[in-house]
């Protein structure tokens, strides 16, 4: 697996992935309505000891930020945190760490790429809202962004550390979810490109992409359309998707998860990924964004 390096989340990404294949995995993911329910659970608590890892980063050219890398990159450590999952209830929110509450942010996009000659090309981009900063260059036209946005108010903050990880300086970069990854066979041939957008729910929407497509060898259309789910550390929901399972949804709420249906939210997240099988590539548009679409030669 290659991804990014902080500020970014492709840490978080490999920590999620790290935590769940620790477990035994079922090629049909959900043979009975019990296992569906169990696999949920478990991402849904990975996600969280995850997320709450990723909070603690920041732009590591300027702030030291290595021990808490390399426990998320860590299998020992994936290992240590798998076995404070409880497969029978959730825990309080202060159980998974301390955290930091960024804004979530809209104007995001992902491309991937596969060539002739198999090299493979993960790219997420954002201006953070949909019009970025609302300035664009007269020049140029081009808009600016509002990264900045993505620093946190260090008088605001309810934790220090974090806060001092977290605070705007010259030259630093801020904290985001983008976590571009590209999957690689044992030989070194590319297996999946996968990206998205959508704020925070970048990071599980990947996990569960990847998951999907490379452990019970689902094909690329069901990974990128199914109904997902992630968790909001902003408000400590477990949000679905109104079109996911009611029957796990309400299994969650049984274990403790405080679930809620995102129905109200613009765009959940949305993916781009291709999937090598064989002598071909697979990929399908997500159509929670309409307007993406496939291209080849």
């Amino acid at each position: 697996m290659f991804t990014t390096p902080p500020p970014s989340g492709g840490a978080a990404l490999m920590f999620i992935i790290n935590i769940m294949k620790g477990y035994d995995i079922n090629p049909c993911e959900a043979c009975t309505p019990d296992e569906a329910l169990l696999w949920h659970h478990r991402l849904m608590e990975a996600t969280k000891f995850a997320l709450t890892h990723h909070s603690q980063l920041a732009d590591d050219n300027v702030v030291h930020v290595q021990e808490v890398l390399e426990n998320m990159t860590s299998e020992g450590y994936a290992e240590e945190v798998r076995l404070k999952i409880n497969d029978s209830r959730t825990q309080d929110e202060d159980y998974y760490g301390c955290v930091r509450k960024y804004p979530d942010i809209d104007g995001t996009s992902h491309v991937s790429v596969i060539d002739q000659y198999g090299n493979g090309l993960a790219l997420t981009s954002s201006i953070n809202s949909y019009f970025g900063s609302g300035v664009y260059g007269s020049r140029t036209g081009i808009i600016f962004n509002d990264g900045m946005n993505n620093f946190l108010n260090i008088d605001k903050a309810d934790d220090r550390m974090v806060a001092k990880q977290s605070a705007i300086s010259p030259g630093k970069r801020p904290l985001s979810a983008k976590s571009p990854a590209i999957f690689t066979d044992q030989t070194g041939n590319i297996k999946l490109v996968v990206g998205s957008a959508g704020g925070i729910k970048i990071i599980p929407t990947n996990a569960m992409i990847a998951m999907d497509t490379l452990w019970f060898n689902r094909d690329i259309e069901y990974a990128v359309t199914k109904p997902r789910l992630s968790y909001s550390y902003i408000t400590g929901a477990v949000l679905c998707e109104n079109t996911f399972d009611e029957d796990i949804a309400d299994g969650l709420r049984k274990l403790g998860h405080n679930v809620k249906q995102a129905s109200g939210m613009k765009i959940f997240s949305v993916a781009n990924a291709i999937l090598r099988k064989g002598d071909g590539l697979y990929t399908s548009p997500d159509n929670r964004k309409p307007g993406g679409y496939p291209a080849g030669f």
